[in-house]
This record gives structure tokens, sequence and C-alpha cells, in this order.
């Protein structure tokens, strides 16, 4: 039998992160609208400049976690490191978009990119955004409070993780839509790809969750940390 190839948790949650910001970035680019999950955040960012799309990712973030503290009647102080994972997501996101001009869309000159590149950066935005959460449902590190959120509601009332997130995803979709027609009388953010990753991101997850317990085994560099989580 082939021995699974081992990685350390840790790295792969940073991992992770980093590419959960990319594919935010080239969503947010591609133009055919963005997942349900950063809608809210986006939609703001464009009617309100005042703030960085990173800024308004872990503003929103806080607010989740307010929201979980009070549905599940807990707090843990452990619970502050997916606040961190939040930060950590927002500055990457805000990184890479000043890195990479044209992965930001509010400083660069008017035009877009053709449509096949659109296309491409779309995929791969959409397949990053799976995969990423997918490696924090397996890491035992908090993941941003956006897949914290229903991680943790599944654990505290024993629900089904994948049907949950559906219903989260279906739910932050409907809110970003409101949230488009009050503010802009119209669909800014959210388009025809908004959909399409409402309706396949938990079948993605789901299936790059069975790939990675398959193939791969993940093991932490500090396993006395992973004990207090």
């Amino acid at each position: 039998m082939k021995k699974k190839p081992v990685l350390h948790s840790e790295l792969v949650y940073i991992v992770a992160t980093i590419t959960m910001a990319l594919s935010v970035a080239l969503l947010t680019t591609a133009d055919f609208g963005v997942s349900m999950i950063t809608g809210i955040p986006y939609i703001l960012s464009l009617k309100f400049p005042v703030m960085t799309l990173g800024m308004y990712e872990y503003v929103f973030q806080t607010i989740m976690l307010v929201v979980l503290c009070i549905v599940t009647k807990k707090f843990r102080v452990l619970y502050l490191s997916a606040y961190i994972s939040s930060i950590l997501y927002s500055v990457f996101l805000d990184l890479i978009r000043w890195l990479v001009p044209f992965l930001n869309p509010n400083i660069t000159a008017p035009g877009s990119p053709a449509m096949y590149v659109r296309i491409i950066m779309f995929v791969t935005g959409m397949v990053f955004t799976s995969l990423s959460v997918a490696i924090y449902f397996k890491v035992y590190l908090y993941p941003q409070i956006y897949d914290f959120f229903p991680k943790k509601l599944c654990q505290h009332f024993n629900w089904n993780l994948i049907k949950v997130k559906r219903i989260y995803d279906a739910t932050l979709f409907t809110g970003s839509v409101a949230l488009s027609l009050i503010l802009f009388h119209g669909f800014r953010g959210i388009g025809i790809g908004t959909i399409i990753i409402t309706l396949v991101n938990s079948v993605l997850i789901g299936l790059f969750s069975r790939v990675i317990d398959k193939h791969i085994v993940l093991k932490p560099i500090f396993p006395k940390l992973e004990s207090k989580f």
C-alpha cells in the first residue's frame, strides 16, 4: 500500500489562507460576481470606499463571531484564533491587491481583461475558494470566521456540515443580493458567477475533502498546541 505524504497542518493552514485571499482577488477582477461569502463586504467596499476590501472583510467577520457566540451561548478564548485567521486573510487580500494592481480594479485604468482571461480567473478563483475551505476543515487551527461559523454551529448542535454549509451559503447569497439592490438598485458584485459558486461550492468542498482524506496525512508541528483546540 502506497504511503501517504505527510504535510504539516500549520503550513497547510498558511497556504490555505493565502490561497483564499488570492481567490477573492481573482474573482473580483474577473467580475462575473464574487462568492456569496464575500459578497456583502465587497458590495460595501464598492459603495463606500473609505476602507479597503480587506478591512470590510474583518469588520464583517467580527460581527459574525459575535452572532455565533450569541447563538451558541458559548465563548472560548481560543475563538479569537479564528479572528486572527480573519485578520491574516484580510491582510493577505489587501497585500495581493496592492502588489498586483491588475488584481485590484479599483486602482487600475478603466477597461476589462479579455473574456477568456476573465473566465480563467473566475474558474481558478472558484476552485481555490473551495480548496481553501476544505483544507480549513481538516486542520486544527481555527479557520477565518466565515468558515469557523458553520463548523462550530455543526459541532455545537451536532448538525451535518455539508448541509449546513449549503444553507449558510444560500443565506449569505440572499443577503448580498438584497444589499446590492438596496445600495445600487441593481446588481453590483453579484452575477452569474455568484450563482455558479453558490450551487457548486459545497460540492467542490466535499470533493476536495475526500481527496485530502484519501491522499494526504496532516500532522501538526506543535502537537501540544493542537491539544488546546
